[in-house]
């Protein structure tokens, strides 16, 4: 009996196999605006056509993030990976 709880412990270990998300490939030539919130990336795709940068456009999705979801909040929640090619 033992035995048996070990061998099936072993086997319900087993990682799970790699499953793909189904997700579209995304492309952009001069700028990419993603949350995991279509509104928020809405905002900051509105705030690059406005002629805004990185920085407004990752404020502007934080905003309008934050004002439609209550578990995300100012603080700690903005991750923003900014290319400059002149520095």
């Amino acid at each position: 009996m033992f035995a048996l709880l070990i061998t099936g412990s072993c086997f319900a270990a087993a990682p799970e196999p790699f499953s793909d998300t189904h997700k579209p490939v995304l492309h952009g030539r001069h700028w990419v605006a993603i949350t995991g919130k279509p509104l928020g990336a809405t905002a900051g795709a509105r705030m690059f056509e406005r002629g805004g940068n990185a920085v407004d456009a990752a404020c502007a999705m934080l905003a309008a993030v934050c004002t439609m979801y209550d578990d995300v909040s100012w603080g700690g929640e903005t991750q923003a990976l900014i290319y400059d090619p002149l520095t």
